[in-house]
C-alpha cells in the first residue's frame, strides 16, 4: 500500500516527497554547520602557522607526548561547532543525525586538507605538532 518501490502505490508519492525533504534538511543542516565553522576558522587559516619552523623540542611535550597546542583562533569555531552539534543531536532522529554528521565530517576533512595541509610547509617536528 505505501511501498516506495511501487510507482502506483497510494502513498508512494507522498513518502518519496517526505524522503526528499528529509534529505534536503539533513544536507542543509550539515552545510550550515560547515559554513559557520569555515567562516569562524578563517582567522586560523589567515594566521598561516609555519609548521616547518617547529624544532624537535617543540614537537613533543614531556616524555614524548605531543603538545596540546590549539590555536586560540580555532578554539571559538570548534566550541561553536560543538554547541551546534549538541543542538542538532537534540532535534534530529539518530539516523538523520548520522547522515548529517557524516556529510559534515567529510566537509571538515576536506577543509583541513585544502585550507591547512596543502597551504602549509611542515618539518617532521611541525607535522607531529600539527
Amino acid at each position: 500500500l505505501a511501498s516506495l518501490d511501487a510507482p502506483r502505490a497510494v502513498f508512494g508519492a507522498v513518502l518519496r516527497g517526505w524522503r526528499e525533504m528529509r534529505e534536503e534538511l539533513e544536507e542543509h543542516a550539515s552545510s550550515t554547520l560547515a559554513a559557520d565553522f569555515f567562516h569562524g576558522a578563517g582567522r586560523y587559516v589567515g594566521e598561516r602557522r609555519d609548521f616547518r619552523l617547529a624544532a624537535e623540542g617543540e614537537a613533543a611535550g614531556g616524555e614524548g607526548e605531543p603538545l596540546g597546542d590549539l590555536s586560540p583562533a580555532l578554539c571559538e569555531p570548534l566550541s561553536l561547532l560543538r554547541s551546534q552539534l549538541a543542538a542538532l543531536r537534540a532535534q534530529l532522529p539518530a539516523a538523520s543525525l548520522r547522515r548529517a554528521w557524516r556529510s559534515l565530517a567529510e566537509a571538515l576533512d576536506t577543509w583541513v586538507y585544502e585550507s591547512v595541509v596543502r597551504r602549509s610547509a611542515f618539518s617532521a617536528a611541525g607535522a607531529q605538532r600539527f
